[in-house]
């Protein structure tokens, strides 16, 4: 069986400490305390601080008749779905109009919707950098903040990622990892894609004749037309940063751009890194397992996997705690199965045991 696995940041955060949100948070923090208090200060107005997590939602489950009695035909949810709550609607698309935003409802289904900035709005504070950068654009739509701002915090950003340049399997700090069983079960996987831009897979898979696909760049990698080769600077390195899937691949996707030219690097059509998107929806792929990755706000990438005809099974990595939640099951199978793939929830216990120290299994 051919399997492949995608990794997210949530990896690399249990791999580093480094990396979870809240240190990050501190350094961006630190780096940008005037920008922060100014974005914090215009998203306030858009707070709902009494709004719970039960009114954000609405949430359709689709009935299998394995799962249990139908109640009545007139009952039974024809689909999946997953929708914004009028309540929460209704409260952001009249902040809007209020802030002086002029076509409120445009701009509700734009960043609250589809960039999922609806589940900030009842948070006392923004929560990652990425959702700092969706506010920042939201209020440059009636110019709060420049183009030359947003790009600046994106190199900050690259500079927060880089971690000093520790950012490979030797920068692993959790005591209850095993590098060796860690290295046996990734390189399990015939094909391995990461949205991370560390390089601990890039380490593990040194000395064979493959590398990890890193499908948003990374430190390995300094041009949208090579494979990972080396260990690069924040500055030399090339790392895809955005607030929605179409800016992503956009940024990425052109093999020739007089921005970035380089005669050793030169490609008309589609970029390398465009590749790696043809290998995930074409390959001969029967299984492929997810962790550490939500898949919110990366449809481009999505999409490769339920369009890929050979993936039979999609295996999704989950909280323990959330995996019966019926938000869970619906998020998962609309994003990954879309009535295509065979979506199976397990919790991300079932793959970190494979990889810690005997005496640290529970």
């Amino acid at each position: 069986m051919n399997k492949a696995i995608l990794i997210g940041n949530g990896f690399t955060s249990y791999m580093n400490s480094n990396y979870y949100n809240a240190p990050m948070m501190t350094k961006f923090f630190g780096k940008e305390t005037e920008l922060v208090g100014k974005i914090e200060s215009l998203f306030d107005k858009i707070r709902n601080l009494d709004l719970n997590n039960t009114e954000l939602l609405d949430v359709s489950e689709a009935l299998f008749p394995s799962e249990g009695l139908y109640p009545s035909d007139t009952l039974i949810p024809s689909s999946d779905s997953i929708a914004i709550s009028n309540k929460l609607k209704d409260h952001v698309v009249s902040k809007l109009s209020q802030i002086g935003f002029e076509n409120p409802n445009e701009i509700f289904e734009s960043y609250f919707a589809e960039y999922g900035l609806w589940s900030s709005v009842n948070c006392e504070k923004l929560n990652g950098i990425e959702t700092y950068l969706k506010v920042l654009a939201l209020f440059g739509e009636i110019n709060k903040f420049s183009k030359e701002e947003y790009i600046h915090v994106k190199k900050v950003a690259t500079d927060i990622y880089f971690n000093n340049a520790n950012h490979g399997i030797k920068s692993i700090n959790n005591e209850e990892i095993c590098q060796d069983k860690l290295v046996e079960t990734i390189k399990d996987f015939k094909y391995i894609f990461t949205t991370n831009y560390d390089t601990i897979v890039d380490d593990i898979l040194d000395g064979e004749d493959r590398f990890p696909y890193h499908l948003h760049g990374g430190f390995s990698i300094n041009h949208r037309n090579k494979d990972p080769d080396g260990r690069y600077t924040p500055s030399e390195a090339r790392l895809i940063w955005g607030i929605n899937a179409e800016e992503k691949y956009d940024d990425l996707k052109a093999g020739f751009r007089w921005d970035d030219f380089n005669y050793g690097a030169f490609r008309y059509g589609q970029s390398r890194l465009a590749d790696y998107y043809d290998i995930l929806q074409e390959y001969k792929i029967d299984e492929i397992h997810i962790l550490g990755y939500s898949g919110e706000n990366d449809d481009h990438i999505n999409k490769r996997i339920i369009e890929n005809q050979f993936i039979k099974k999609v295996v999704v990595y989950v909280n323990p705690c959330k995996i019966k939640d019926r938000e869970t099951k619906v998020r998962n199978r609309l994003l990954f199965g879309r009535g295509k793939k065979l979506v199976e929830l397990r919790p991300w216990s079932e793959f970190w045991n494979k990889v810690v120290n005997e005496i640290d299994k529970d």
